[in-house]
């Protein structure tokens, strides 16, 4: 049984789901975006006050309010205009979204969700708060506060488990490959990969594998 967990744990053996961490935030959220699609179904209308006089039984009550709502609700009925019997007085009770905080509050379920997976928000589409000057710097910082310590744990789990202890004592272990995280623009690349065979660390062809080209005969022989 191969057995990942995550970072949040209460004994430091048994990961802690992100689902039961964020359940609040989740049934939030889930309830936030219920609200918003409802305002939108109905039209953005929100709840209304039908001033009247005299007094009417239950079943008039309903027949009135069904024969407004058929005007007042619904996105094909928003912004026309509601015809109320005589001696009514229809009082919205407006609810404006930004004096509840929504969109705040929605930003900051996403937060919430981003901290709890270990990502940077802009990978949420969020960039109120991004300051990198390039995706070469997002990568990185996306690979060494997150995705570093995730692949040491998998790589370590892995090792352990799948490997027996004569192969981990002849050096055999598992590694995984961060090179597509890391590549850098072309330029950057080009003048690494110049370095790394100038000076005999890596061979023509091992450069060449990296940008995807084939070998090249006499291509396997550092050189300073």
């Amino acid at each position: 049984v191969l057995h990942f967990k995550t970072s949040n744990s209460d004994d430091g053996i048994i990961g802690k789901s992100v689902r039961d961490t964020l359940t609040d935030s989740i049934e939030g959220a889930s309830k936030s975006q219920r609200f918003m699609n409802k305002l939108y179904k109905e039209g953005m209308t929100a709840r209304a006050v039908l001033q009247y006089t005299g007094d009417l039984d239950k079943q008039a009550k309903i027949r009135l309010l069904k024969g407004i709502e058929e005007f007042a609700t619904g996105e094909n009925n928003a912004g026309k205009i509601i015809p109320i019997p005589l001696g009514m007085q229809i009082q919205p009770l407006d609810i404006k979204l930004a004096d509840a905080q929504f969109f705040d509050l929605k930003k900051y379920n996403a937060l919430q969700i981003a901290g709890a997976f270990g990502i940077k928000p802009n990978h949420l589409n969020d960039y109120s708060k991004s300051s990198y000057s390039n995706s070469e710097m997002q990568q990185l910082s996306f690979y060494v506060d997150t995705l570093q310590f995730i692949l040491k744990q998998y790589e370590e789990e892995i090792t352990y488990k799948l490997l027996d202890s004569n192969l981990i004592n002849q050096g055999y272990f598992f590694k995984f490959n961060e090179g597509s995280i890391l590549r850098a623009d072309m330029k950057t690349q080009a003048e690494c990969l110049a370095k790394y065979v100038n000076n005999g660390i890596y061979t023509p062809n091992e450069a060449r594998e990296i940008l995807n080209l084939p070998t090249e005969t006499g291509g396997d022989k550092l050189m300073v």
